[in-house]
C-alpha cells in the first residue's frame, strides 16, 4: 500500500480501494463523498464483512458533486448496495474530513476536492495519517466500533433515505456540476477571462418592411383602400449592412496585419456554421452559446438564433 511503514502518506482512491478490499472485520468510511470506484468496493465487502460491523458516513447534498468530492453514480451504487444487505447509508452534513478503518488499518485523510485541485500521486504530497493497529479508543467509540457500540456515536446518526438521495439527483440534473478540468483552468485564469450576455432578435433586417397607408398615394376608394397593401423595403441592399470588424493582437488592440472579419446577412450563416462546429458540439443547434460567470454551474445559452 505504501513504500513502507510511513505514517504521512499520500492516500487517494487506489489506496482507499486497496485498503477495502483486504479488510474482513470491521469497515468504517467517513467522506463529504465517495465515487463510482470506491463505492464498489464498499459493496463488495459488504458481501464478507458482518453487517453490523460496517457503518458507512458521508454527506448527502448535491454541492459535495459540484466541488467534486464524489458523484451521483457512487452515491447511487452504495444506496442500492447498503438496501440489498439491509444495512443504512447514514448522512452527516458538512463533513470534509475522511476517515477508513479497514481491520486494524486507520486511514485518517484529506478528501481532494476535483473542482479545486487534481490530485496528486506523489508520495511526498502526504495528504493522511496512517495508522497500523493503533485505533485510539477514543476513535473507535465515536465510529460506533468501541464497547458500548452505537451509545458513543458521535456522527453519522441519521439515515440517508431514498427520497433524500432522489432530491439531490433531482438538484443535479437542474444544476450539473462543471467538468472539473474546465472549472480549474478558469479558476487559473479568471483574471484574463471576459464573461458577455448576449442576445440579438429581429437581426433579418433584409426582409424589414413598412406599410404605407393608401391614403398617403391619394387613393380615397375604399374597395381599392381595402385590396392596396403597399410596403416599402427598409434595407434594400445588402452590403449596407455588412459590418468589418478587425482582429485584435494579444494586448487588445487592433492588429492591421490581420485581414478585418466580415459581419452581416452574406456571412452570418456561413460565421453561425463554424461557431457551432468549432467548440459548442452540445448545444442546441439552433443557438449559440455565450458563458457568463454566475453562482449556477450551468454554462447557459444567452444568444437567440441569428437568422440571417
Amino acid at each position: 500500500m505504501t513504500a513502507g511503514g510511513e505514517t504521512f502518506v499520500r492516500v487517494d482512491d487506489y489506496v482507499l480501494i486497496k485498503a477495502i478490499g483486504q479488510a474482513r472485520q470491521q469497515l468504517i468510511f467517513v467522506a463529504p463523498g465517495v465515487r463510482k470506484q470506491v463505492a464498489e468496493a464498499l459493496a463488495k465487502a459488504m458481501d464478507v464483512i458482518p453487517v453490523d460491523r460496517i457503518h458507512l458516513i458521508i454527506d448527502v447534498d448535491a454541492e459535495v458533486c459540484r466541488l467534486g468530492y464524489g458523484d451521483m453514480l457512487g452515491l447511487e451504487t452504495l444506496q442500492r448496495a447498503t438496501s440489498s444487505h439491509k444495512t443504512t447509508l447514514n448522512h452527516h452534513p458538512g463533513i470534509r474530513i475522511g476517515l477508513l478503518i479497514a481491520d486494524d488499518i486507520t486511514i485518517i485523510y484529506s478528501p481532494t476536492p476535483l473542482l479545486i485541485e487534481a490530485g496528486s500521486d506523489q508520495p511526498d504530497k502526504p495528504n493522511a495519517i496512517m495508522l497500523k493497529q493503533e485505533l485510539p479508543k477514543s476513535l473507535a467509540d465515536a465510529c460506533a466500533i468501541g464497547e458500548e457500540r452505537h451509545a458513543t456515536l458521535e456522527i453519522g446518526k441519521d439515515a440517508a433515505d431514498t427520497a433524500k438521495i432522489s432530491e439531490v439527483k433531482r438538484d443535479l440534473e437542474e444544476r450539473p456540476p462543471k467538468k472539473f478540468n474546465v472549472a480549474r483552468v478558469e479558476r487559473v485564469f479568471n483574471s484574463l477571462l471576459h464573461y458577455v450576455e448576449f442576445r440579438i432578435e429581429d437581426y433579418k433586417l433584409t426582409t424589414r418592411s413598412m406599410l404605407l397607408k393608401p391614403h398617403l398615394f391619394g387613393v380615397k376608394n375604399e374597395d381599392i383602400v381595402r385590396r392596396l397593401t403597399p410596403k416599402f423595403k427598409l434595407f434594400a441592399e445588402t452590403d449596407s449592412l455588412i459590418v468589418e470588424i478587425p482582429a485584435i493582437d494579444a494586448d487588445g488592440n487592433p492588429d492591421e496585419k490581420k485581414p478585418k472579419e466580415k459581419f452581416g446577412p452574406l456571412f452570418c450563416g456561413a460565421m453561425f456554421q463554424i461557431s457551432r462546429k468549432k467548440s459548442l458540439s452540445s448545444a442546441p443547434s439552433s443557438k449559440l452559446f455565450a458563458t457568463r460567470s454566475k453562482p449556477s454551474s450551468k454554462s447557459e445559452l444567452t444568444t437567440s438564433s441569428l437568422s440571417c
